[in-house]
Order: structure tokens, then sequence, then C-alpha cells
């Protein structure tokens, strides 16, 4: 399909039932339920000698034990396996960052105890270990799980360490807050535009006006826009498909997060038109699905992919040129993209596969500002 890197879920050993892999119990042992030691090295080599990148999620607010909150055996856990480590238990408010920092999410069959990222040896033991995983399998890239529960002195150091690009989950829809923790970490995932993707795809009568306005504004909140990551599917929200099921409207929302500012992402099964819902249902086994290298959406990706790709061949700076919206209605939104001789000028409509005649006038002017 075009893509120059795998991300895959963590990799440290897991509690009983962690199949994702955000349920770690030892950092120091690989989940073999994926594999060995072994397996990652191979994996790692097999993309290298096809010229593509590994990047390895990664989690540090929390580890994972089965059973209630106030059962856990600290015991089980390598390396932090004293109480002393964690924060007292308490409910999340996420109207409170210090709640959102030092409280527990999971439940009470599952707990998730929380990690005290503030804490120096609890910084200085992964940011050890981090340096080691990047050295031992020539990881290229990390997506650090759970970013606004971590303590914001804790990226610094471990980014330090690890010495690559940290992509970090930032789920927050404001986008001063949002952009402020580009201060701290490489790229957040993008999910202020993520919010708007789907309201101005996800429906035929929303209309265009909030993200064209929200492509300009991004740009003057955050450090750098073509550092975040723009998706529009992964495996902690719902399925696009699960609550518009129109594949044009999903061609439509799937080209903007190829095509827009930032490093593309998309989630294994978008190329089959998945429709999973809450969580487990949207982390469907992709093998299920008979790896359909014709399906619609696997060619429509590797389209659009071939397209940013057969321009950033011949202009790098295509990545790095800001993307504007230089017109929109209701119905239809353009963007400009790359500098004059290079640029790529994108027409998206919500209309979706319903009959439509749709005109487009533009001065000419538009596509060489």
């Amino acid at each position: 399909m075009g893509f120059s890197a795998v991300w895959i879920s963590p990799v440290p050993q897991n509690a009983d039932g962690g199949y994702h892999g955000y349920w770690q119990q030892n950092m120091y042992e690989v989940n073999n339920n994926f594999g060995s030691t072994q397996d990652l090295l191979a994996l790692s080599h097999a993309l290298h000698s096809r010229g593509m990148y590994l990047m390895v999620d990664i989690v540090t607010n929390h580890v994972g034990y089965n059973g209630c909150r106030e059962c856990v055996d600290y015991t089980k856990f390598r390396p932090f396996n004293d109480p002393t480590y964690y924060h007292p238990i308490c409910e999340v408010d996420y109207d409170n960052m210090t709640s959102v920092v030092e409280c527990w999410i999971g439940d009470e069959v599952v707990a998730l105890p929380d990690l005290k990222t503030e804490h120096p040896t609890i910084v200085a033991e992964f940011s050890s270990w981090i340096g080691q995983m990047v050295a031992n399998y020539s990881i290229d890239g990390i997506r650090l799980d759970s970013g606004m529960e971590i303590d914001v002195d804790f990226y610094l150091p471990f980014q330090e360490a690890a010495g690559v690009y940290v992509m970090s989950e930032i789920y927050d829809g404001t986008p001063s807050e949002f952009c402020a923790y580009q201060e701290y970490t490489d790229g957040p995932l993008n999910f202020v535009s993520y919010f708007w993707i789907t309201r101005a795809f996800g429906t035929t009568s929303y209309g265009f006006h909030e993200l064209a306005w929200g492509i300009n504004m991004l740009q003057n909140e955050c450090a750098d826009t073509t550092l975040l990551g723009s998706f529009m599917e992964n495996h902690d929200i719902v399925r696009f498909p699960s609550f518009q099921p129109d594949i044009v409207l999903a061609q439509n929302a799937i080209a903007f997060t190829i095509l827009q500012d930032g490093i593309p992402v998309i989630y294994q099964g978008q190329e089959q038109h998945l429709n999973g819902g809450e969580a487990p249902l949207n982390r469907e086994a992709i093998w299920l699905s008979g790896y359909n290298t014709k399906s619609p959406l696997y060619q429509w990706i590797k389209q659009i992919n071939g397209i940013r790709n057969f321009i950033t061949s011949f202009s790098h700076s295509f990545v790095t040129y800001y993307n504007t919206a230089i017109y929109d209605t209701p119905q239809l939104m353009v963007t400009r993209k790359g500098n004059n001789g290079a640029q790529l000028i994108t027409v998206y409509t919500n209309v979706g596969s319903g009959p439509s005649n749709q005109t487009l006038e533009l001065d000419a002017a538009l596509f060489t500002k």
C-alpha cells in the first residue's frame, strides 16, 4: 500500500488476557503471545531490509493486573514491584489535570495501577530501558500511550534516552491544550483534527467550515503540524464505518488524513472497511478478513499513498509545507499543499455515494499563492 513504517503493539509481557499489549507486568520480557525476542529482531530486520521503519508502542503510565484495585499483588510487576511506585487509588476526573495524571484508569475487573511518572527512580528506569530497547531492536520511532496521564517532566529525559521520534497519545480536542504538548513530545497524535474529520465526513450535512478553519488555525497553535500523527481510526476509538457506512465518505476522509499535514497513520482493517464499535469490537482479528488486496479501500489507500510518495520523491519540501484550506462550502473543500511547481490541489466532498451535481469555480491565483 506504499507505507514506509509499521507501528506495532507494546511488546512487554502482559497480564493474562492482555492480547493487545497494554496490561504490561514485566518490562524485561517480551509478550510470548506475540512471539520471542528473535521474532522481534526478525521483524525489525525484515522492515529495514525493505527500507521501512519500525515504530513500537510503549506504555509508561500504568501496569496491568487481573483483579480489583484493592486486590493488586505488586510483586507481580517488574521492575516496579512495590506500592510506593504507584499513586493512591482514585477515580479519574477528566476536568482536573492533576487527577488525570495521578488517578487510575481501568476498572475493578482489570486494575491498571498508576505509576508515579514523576518519581526519579521511575524516570531513570524507563529512560535506561527505552535506550536499551531502541538499541537492541533497532527501533526507529515510538508511540507513547496515555500521554496526558504522564507527568510532563517525564517526557524530556525519556525522549532524550530514546533518541528517536516520539508520537504521543494526547486525547484532547481543544487546540491550545493539545498543542501545548508539543513542547514535551515531537508529534502528538492529532486528536483535534480527528474530531473535525469525523464531523465533516461523518455526515452529509455538517459542512466543511470547521475543518477548513481548523486546518489554518492549528498551524498557529502548534509548534509544527507536520510532525503530528494524522489519523481517523485506531484501537481506542470506534471505527468510522461503525457510524457512517458510506464508502465514498470513508474514501474522502482517508484521503484527507493521508494528504494533510503530519505523518499519516492507517489502522489495520481500514483497508477492509471494518466497522467495529467500542473496544474490543474495533480490534478485529485482521487475518479473518483474508487480507483482501483487491478491496476498494485497499486500492484507494494505495493510490493516495502513491500520490503522496510521488510528490515527495521529487519535492522533499512537500511534507514540511503547511497545508492550506483555500476554499470551502457546506459540501466541498479545496486544499493546497506544496511549493509552486510541486503543489497538490485536493478537492474533498461530503456528498457521499448519492447522486449529486457540483460546480466548482476557483480563481487561478489560489493555486499559486
